[in-house]
């Protein structure tokens, strides 16, 4: 507004009308607050009050309370000074002046910080974890007063609907009054949250879900990955490998595809990969920085089922006197053969451009539904109980980014945890552990209400029966026996070896057909 308008923006009485959800963007804040306090903060200890004012001997009170007027509130946490420590509890003056009593309930949880790997020991009494003086945090729960801290760890939380990328709900932070950077901007590298797209490329050159590649050790020059159990499995499926997000058949699976087939798919999807370097393995494995935005939006078009749908915020902006100055017109994602053509009615928005092949979607939707049920989203499958939620977890070397983006076919949305100064977060830590609780606290209340919504099955979708372990065609009766889904052209024939579906693509990167491939 100001770059268009000037001085102008402050007098002349716009109305700007977003495309936030005020109950979403709420549920966000309460999410990602309590997330960062409970999920992660808390469980690494009690790192100190932030000082201590020793009582005036005159008149200690009035001299308290001066001192916490400069103080402000973040989060839902209030300052406070100790006032006085008892066996299992203390009081504490409030900036509103009233004292209160905090009990050993909200106590007991304050070991001592010692590192982000250990908390110890825990308190025996009050006067293990507190002084009269102490300048501290307090939280009102339910369960009544609680001994808390400001993070020091960030977060940024962002959700958009699929269908045309209008942004549902956005935080970049703990808390806007302490820290001004919006995290949803800021570039981050996205660890495993980034190998579906390295997986919807296999799947748009010709692997398919039950396709096998080798969990085994793999050296290109002084890099040797390894998975995070410290173990290999041998030959798994693409299905398990992303449902398991097992390291090592990651970067194998790039260095078949090769740079050439992987960067220009993920460059579809928004990606700056004209950023990312051309012969470093590492990429698979999500080493290269990112937006939460632009991650959020590569998940918002495998969710429309393989449209590009951009992020946008404004809907409308209008004053009285002048009427409606901008009316957005975004990109909507048409399933069907779109009436009119882009551009000939601009009463008509225009249509998404496919990026992705359908079947190729579907699939890999179906593969990020395995993450949620059986790999490392099963937190979701267990608190939210719905048909129709995919995801992906994510965790850097550390760790020192932890991520969870996950969707159903209206909403999808990107969780990042992470210092602003890159630090180990502590050896405990995954995306399962703070990511994914923050993602289901929102989505709870976002998805609330709203009916199961999932990607429409395409034309030429099959269904076969494989063996789970192996990939091989297996017959009815097997006790590994399961049914897959492949596009009509590369589903299996046969179990014998030899026929086509028995075998994966070779590893030497040639251009390959389908007939040799499968």
């Amino acid at each position: 507004l100001y770059d268009e308008f000037g001085e102008e923006t402050y007098s002349r009485g716009f109305e700007v009308v977003t495309t936030i959800d005020g109950d979403k963007q709420l549920a966000a804040n309460e999410a990602l607050i309590t997330g960062l306090e409970v999920y992660y903060d808390k469980r690494h200890g009690y790192r100190g009050p932030d000082a201590n004012y020793p009582p005036d001997p005159l008149d200690p009170r009035s001299v308290w309370l001066e001192q916490l007027e400069a103080v402000p509130e973040y989060g839902n946490q209030q300052p406070a000074i100790v006032t006085a420590v008892q066996g299992l509890s203390f009081s504490a003056l409030l900036k509103s002046g009233e004292t209160i009593t905090v009990p050993w309930e909200g106590i007991d949880w304050a070991y001592a910080f010692r590192s982000r790997n250990e908390a110890w020991p825990p308190p025996q009494t009050a006067s293990d974890v507190v002084q009269v003086g102490d300048l501290i945090r307090l939280k009102d729960t339910e369960a009544g007063w609680e001994l808390g801290q400001v993070p020091d760890i960030q977060a940024a939380l962002v959700s958009m609907s699929p269908s045309d990328g209008g942004i549902l709900a956005l935080v970049g932070g703990y808390d806007f009054g302490r820290s001004q950077v919006n995290r949803v901007t800021t570039p981050r590298p996205p660890g495993s949250n980034f190998k579906p797209f390295l997986y919807g490329a296999a799947l748009e050159n010709g692997y398919t879900a039950a396709t096998t590649i080798n969990d085994a050790p793999i050296t290109r020059g002084d890099y040797r990955p390894n998975n995070y159990e410290n173990n290999f499995l041998g030959p798994i499926t693409l299905r398990y490998a992303l449902q398991q997000s097992r390291n090592v058949p990651a970067v194998r699976l790039y260095d078949q595809l090769g740079a050439e087939k992987v960067l220009p798919f993920a460059a579809r999807f928004g990606f700056p990969t004209e950023n990312f370097p051309r012969n470093d393995l590492t990429v698979a494995l999500g080493s290269q920085d990112v937006q939460p935005l632009e991650i959020v939006t590569g998940y918002s078009a495998i969710a429309n089922g393989g449209y590009k749908v951009d992020p946008w915020l404004i809907k409308e902006i209008r004053n009285d006197f002048d009427g409606v100055l901008y009316q957005a017109t975004p990109r909507v994602v048409c399933e069907q053969d779109c009436a009119k053509a882009d551009g000939e009615d601009s009463a008509t928005p225009p249509p998404a451009p496919r990026i992705m092949e359908a079947r190729a979607a579907f699939i890999l939707n179906s593969m990020l539904r395995s993450v949620i049920t059986d790999g490392s989203g099963a937190r979701v499958s267990r608190e939210l109980d719905r048909g129709d939620l995919m995801g992906k977890t994510g965790t850097t070397n550390g760790p020192q980014e932890l991520w969870f983006s996950g969707f159903n076919r209206d909403i999808a949305t990107t969780v990042f945890i992470g210092f602003d100064q890159p630090e180990p977060l502590g050896e405990r830590e995954q995306g399962a552990t703070v990511a994914v609780p923050i993602w289901i606290d929102y989505m709870r209340e976002a998805l609330d209400g709203a009916p199961l919504r999932t990607m429409s099955r395409p034309d030429g979708i099959v269904d076969r029966l494989i063996d789970k372990d192996t990939g091989a065609p297996a017959t009815p009766g097997d006790p590994n026996a399961v049914f897959e889904y492949f596009r009509e052209e590369n589903a299996p024939l046969g179990s014998e070896p030899g026929l086509p579906g028995s075998e994966r693509p070779d590893a030497a990167g040639e251009e390959l057909s389908t007939e040799t491939i499968f």
